[in-house]
């Protein structure tokens, strides 16, 4: 039969494994951080089609407006 697992045995099995952890939760900060700025620029360029949206809707109801008056005053004139 095998011997029995000494108390090194499994202090070292058990700081093997908390190496293993160590570093797989440092790589999985390292993509969550990643991941954050990339989340971080997609949300930016969104704010920035937003506002480029809400400008041109103000400036086409401004157009509108515009073209409706002008309308309007050459239909009153002739």
């Amino acid at each position: 039969m095998g011997t029995e697992p000494t108390q090194r045995d499994i202090y070292d099995r058990i700081a093997a494994v908390d190496n293993k952890l160590d570093a797989y939760i440092a790589r999985s900060d390292e993509r969550l951080d990643h991941g954050s700025r990339e989340l971080g620029d997609h949300e930016a360029r969104i704010r920035l089609l937003e506002q480029a949206k809400w400008k041109a809707a103000g400036a086409a109801a401004a157009m509108g407006t515009i073209a409706g008056a002008v309308v309007s005053w050459l239909l009153e004139r002739h």
